[in-house]
């Protein structure tokens, strides 16, 4: 019953993303999702690298793409280091 209310939240996106930015603190369960999250990361980062795109707009794009709310919420942050010059390092 549990289970089936977590799932239920985690569908709905107010209180998905919420949830899954907390899990990923948790000891046993949060290193599994940051690796999904960043393996998502990569994977649309390849994806979005041979196309005709700024990369300023591809970023926020990229992060959303994890899926995880701690990630995405960088986007602009992000942007806005790499209008500086800043690495992606």
């Amino acid at each position: 019953m549990c289970t089936a209310r977590l799932l239920a939240c985690l569908r709905q996106p107010a209180w998905g993303d919420w949830l899954r930015a907390r899990l990923t603190l948790l000891p046993v369960v949060g290193p599994a999702l940051r690796k999904l999250a960043l393996a998502r990361i990569a994977w649309a980062l390849r994806l979005t690298m041979n196309v005709d795109m700024d990369l300023r707009k591809v970023a926020p794009i990229v992060l959303r793409a994890s899926g995880n709310a701690r990630y995405g919420r960088h986007g602009p942050k992000v942007a806005a280091g790499i209008d500086r010059g800043a690495p992606l390092s």
